[in-house]
């Protein structure tokens, strides 16, 4: 064992997302309870709910086996019905991620991230920060719904 630090670009994340006054939420992808990190050279539990300042939902699917979740979590499940193992490339991420008071989902460039590209193509999504081994969007429908309160 030894011990690695995180990368520069998640502390000036999570300083942005302790700024933050609002009641919110923040998805953390790709959706995998364990993945390899660059930073730390092998796969290990997803460690971005401990880190990130803000409640932060991430996959906690085993995929062991045959297995992919025993997961409880009402909303692990309404991301996986909804985003991850929806039969057509979703629509209107943020809308969908509404319900869930998400405003942010980060990124990470780890092992299959390029299946998310269609965030990219979200018209109520906006990419506010690519940099080091992230990528940040944010929900605008979020925005739009605080604009309504």
């Amino acid at each position: 064992l030894k011990a690695v630090d995180y990368p520069k670009d998640w502390y000036e994340l999570n300083e942005t997302l302790k700024a933050e006054q609002e009641d919110l939420r923040v998805l953390f992808l790709p959706w995998h309870q364990y993945l390899g990190f660059m930073f730390v050279g092998r796969v290990i539990a997803n460690p971005a709910q401990n880190f990130f300042a803000k409640p932060t939902i991430q996959g906690d699917n085993m995929e062991f086996g045959q297995i992919y979740s025993q997961s409880n979590n009402p909303d692990s499940k309404y991301i996986e019905e909804n985003m991850i193992k929806a039969k057509t490339t979703p629509e209107k991420v943020g809308e969908i991620l509404l319900p869930l008071k998400i405003k942010y989902i980060i990124l990470a460039k780890e092992i299959d991230w390029k299946s998310y590209e269609y965030l990219d193509k979200q018209k109520d999504l906006k990419l506010i920060s690519e940099r080091g081994s992230l990528k940040v969007y944010q929900n605008l429908a979020f925005d739009k719904k605080g604009d309504e309160r």
